[in-house]
């Protein structure tokens, strides 16, 4: 079966109706029959591939052949991509059936607009391909479609008027209004989707806190490496796992808040960041369990609450199982703990290209590959990162492509054992995780029902304690006193 064709086929849809846009208006210029008939047969075989491209990119998005289309915008997709193909075909493909049986030039707004317009759609279509929507406006899909409608029209109008061109000094003026409408269109669509983009979810953005508490920083030697960490504040101790990236940087802001209430602790975990990766072929997640324990007793407790995001909270599901002495109230956050899912098999096939693209095209490639997954997560999120996250993680992106990702993905969590345990669980994700079906939110609802428990809702998404502190530690704050 085939997984992730959505991204290569609207690429090539789009590269396709493209040159077909361009090569449908050449045939307006006059030239030797020979060269005309051979521009005609070029046409309509990139005419014909475009078309194909688009039938297959659809039929992918219908029969969920795809690992980064949000399946709730299916609608959207299929409306940029299905619609303007299927209008071309019907207008502009027996013109150019018909252009085959003569030598004079054939071109018109009926020819060139339809697969100009289409090359259009398919690029706003990789825009709402590409791009999180986790918060769909109105204005996300009328000002590509408003765009798209006005440069359609001014395209019939320039288009239409090729033959009242008399002379050199008229061609010339013809032409440039139509670069100039051209260039002025294209401006428009970079700039309203960067706006789009750049602007996803406003309401909710929080600036970065002030830091209020003082950082103490330390270490623990176990099983080989040596374990940075940090703690803040004073009270019953919180334990928060990072997951992807292993840095204790991810909760830096929530980390403060919390410290008004809590003594928080955070580390980078084995083989990231400060830490050490001394046996970096040894990944195993009940080590990492271990870890978390010590890190947990090396800061003078013999039990702590504990948090875990992601990879973090399959740890913490991991400790709930085998650990129960070292937890007061665990809070397991989206873990991507796919053999839970009914589709379980679709998203193991997307890890696996992952983890092969790391060796073929490197790992910071198969890191894009992997963020390009993550669709409830608004690119303004990764704009309030602490000060020096980015750079430790940057290094971190490798090692965890290679030796923490297919373990961590592969692991099934024992709920039997977790019950038996009598360990105070809280399954968790984001509302926007939730309202768009992301793979690794749905777990959550699942593993919650296998406990016999409901699932905990916070603000926000994946990783919005980046740029929701106050809300999303209002959140957890809230967890941990009704526990």
């Amino acid at each position: 079966m085939l997984y992730g064709i959505d991204t290569p086929l609207a690429l090539l849809a789009f590269a396709l109706w493209f040159a077909a846009g361009i090569q449908s208006g050449r045939l307006a210029h006059p030239t030797a029959p020979q060269r005309y008939r051979r521009r005609v047969r070029n046409l309509l075989g990139t005419f014909v591939a475009a078309m194909a491209a688009t039938a297959a990119y659809d039929l992918a998005a219908l029969t969920d052949q795809s690992w980064f289309m949000t399946p709730d915008l299916l609608w959207l997709h299929l409306a940029f991509t299905a619609v303007p193909g299927a209008a071309a075909a019907a207008v502009s493909l027996p013109r150019i059936v018909a252009a085959r049986r003569t030598d004079e030039p054939a071109a018109g707004p009926l020819l060139v607009v339809p697969p100009q317009a289409a090359a259009l759609a398919a690029g706003a279509n990789l825009y709402f391909l590409f791009a999180p929507h986790p918060i769909l406006r109105p204005s996300d899909v009328a000002v590509p479609v408003a765009l798209l409608v006005a440069w359609t029209a001014a395209s019939i109008y320039r288009h239409s008027r090729r033959r009242i061109e008399p002379g050199a000094a008229v061609r010339g003026r013809v032409r440039a209004t139509r670069a100039a409408v051209s260039a002025g269109m294209t401006i428009a669509f970079i700039v309203a989707w960067a706006t789009t983009a750049a602007a996803i979810a406003p309401s909710i953005g929080q600036a970065a806190p002030e830091a209020t508490h003082p950082v103490t920083p330390s270490s623990v030697t176990t099983e080989g490496d040596e374990l940075y960490f940090e703690v803040r504040g004073e009270g019953p101790p919180l334990l928060m796992i990072s997951g992807g990236g292993g840095d204790a940087g991810f909760y830096t802001y929530v980390a403060d808040i919390l410290a008004d209430d809590y003594e928080v602790i955070t580390y980078d975990r084995r083989g990231n960041s400060r830490s050490t990766r001394n046996f970096p072929d040894s990944f195993d997640i009940s080590q990492q369990a271990r870890d978390a324990e010590a890190v947990i007793r090396a800061a003078g407790h013999e039990s702590a609450h504990v948090f875990g995001n992601s990879a973090g909270a399959i740890i913490a599901l991991e400790l709930a199982a085998s650990h129960p002495e070292v937890l007061r109230t665990v809070v397991a956050h989206e873990p991507p703990t796919l053999h839970v899912l009914p589709d379980a098999d679709k998203w193991l096939g997307m890890f696996a290209s992952v983890y092969r693209t790391s060796f073929a095209l490197g790992p910071q490639t198969a890191n894009f590959q992997f963020s390009m997954s993550l669709k409830a997560v608004p690119f303004s999120a990764f704009g309030h990162t602490p000060e020096g996250f980015a750079e430790r993680a940057d290094g971190n992106h490798g090692f965890f492509i290679r030796n923490e990702m297919l373990p961590f993905v592969n692991y099934r969590p024992d709920t039997d054992a977790i019950e038996s345990n009598g360990v105070d669980l809280i399954m968790a994700a984001g509302r926007l995780t939730l309202d768009t079906g992301d793979y690794y939110g749905r777990t959550a609802p699942i593993l919650a029902a296998e406990l016999g428990h409901e699932t905990a809702v916070f603000p926000g998404h994946h990783i919005a304690y980046f740029d929701q502190p106050q809300a999303w530690s209002a959140a957890l704050r809230g967890l941990l006193e009704d526990a």
